[in-house]
């Protein structure tokens, strides 16, 4: 698989759009499930930005083209509105890791500063 070889999840097109995002879109839930558990609802930036949602160039995020999609879709509704539910899950388990890792940054952070001092 792509993955194992070291493939970007995260590069995004010239529109925005991430690996996850394709998925959200073409609902197909195993793959967005496989990025999810590698880590493709994050940035590729590092620092302050390293916990924000990827959007693409018109602001949407995985979980709001796979929310649009089950509301205007027929024949993939379904599918779409598992794979939102599975993002708000992944984001609510994760959001706990999230909120430690902020608070780590600001310690240490602070004690870079006292270091300049």
């Amino acid at each position: 698989m792509l993955l194992d070889e070291g493939a970007d999840i995260h590069v995004q097109n010239k529109d925005g759009f991430n690996c996850l995002m394709m998925a959200a879109q073409e609902g197909r839930l195993e793959i967005a499930r496989l990025l999810l558990n590698n880590d493709a609802h994050r940035t590729q930036h590092h620092g302050p930005r390293r916990h924000e949602e990827p959007k693409t160039d018109h602001g949407d995020t995985a979980l709001s083209i796979a929310q649009r999609e089950a509301t205007h879709t027929h024949q993939y509704n379904k599918k779409h509105q598992e794979i939102a539910d599975l993002i708000l899950e992944y984001q609510k388990h994760h959001e706990v890791s999230i909120l430690k890792q902020k608070a780590e940054d600001k310690k240490v952070g602070s004690v870079f500063k006292m270091d300049e001092l």
